[in-house]
């Protein structure tokens, strides 16, 4: 007679490729934990009504206008007939023109390695050149990385990226007009993890173990 211990369901035995799909489960979620570090990089928030302008910081933003009464403008849509529609989504930032204006958000890094900035740059339609600068600086006001352009534009969107390496800590990204060129428009603004080498030769590695296990599982069934 079979006891009652005997009889209870046993649970399920851990298969192989089940412990290899929860290592990459665990691997990509390390990797999204800092897969996007920027707070309201299309400028989406606040939201305000289709195809009109707001002189206001986005959230998660801060603008300097350095004693001056200008602090940008939230974009909504094609507003009159020398700004472009958004780069993506429904709204974008109108920074200013000159250096006087400083649109700034300090952001925090937990995992070091490589990251990559990227985000879209255009100028009023009326305007044929635009200078600008980007910079991250570190909470010592350390300059890590910088870049200057000059981009000859007109309505186009032009996507630019930035790379460099961080440690862990608190960072400022800014983005200046230059003294030469229109208002500085930005839009789609993301900073993210570069994998390593290593890294994806360690994913690759993990997917081929996980797949050849579970193979070698299944024909001994």
């Amino acid at each position: 007679m079979q006891s009652h211990l005997d009889t209870q369901r046993q649970p399920p035995a851990v298969k192989p490729n089940h412990v290899a799909g929860l290592l990459l489960a665990a691997w990509f979620c390390a990797l999204g934990a800092q897969a996007q570090i920027i707070v309201n990089g299309g400028f989406e928030s606040p939201a305000i009504p289709a195809d009109t302008l707001l002189p206001a910081a986005p959230d998660g933003w801060s603008v300097d206008p350095h004693g001056y009464t200008h602090t940008g403008y939230i974009m909504n849509g094609k507003y009159g007939d020398i700004w472009p529609w958004p780069q993506s989504g429904q709204q974008y930032f109108d920074v200013g023109n000159g250096s006087t204006y400083v649109l700034s958000q300090t952001f925090s890094v937990t995992a070091p390695g490589s990251y990559q900035l990227d985000w879209f740059a255009t100028a009023a339609t009326s305007v044929d050149f635009l200078q600008y600068f980007v910079t991250i600086k570190d909470a010592a006001e350390t300059t890590v990385a910088s870049g200057s352009y000059d981009d000859a534009t007109r309505t186009a969107w032009r996507a630019r990226s930035l790379g460099m390496t961080l440690g862990a800590g608190a960072y400022t990204l800014s983005f200046m007009p230059g003294d030469v060129g229109g208002d500085l428009l930005v839009d789609t603004v993301a900073l993210t993890l570069v994998p390593e080498p290593g890294a994806w030769a360690l994913l690759a590695a993990l997917g081929l173990a996980g797949f050849t296990v579970g193979r070698r599982f299944c024909r001994r069934k």
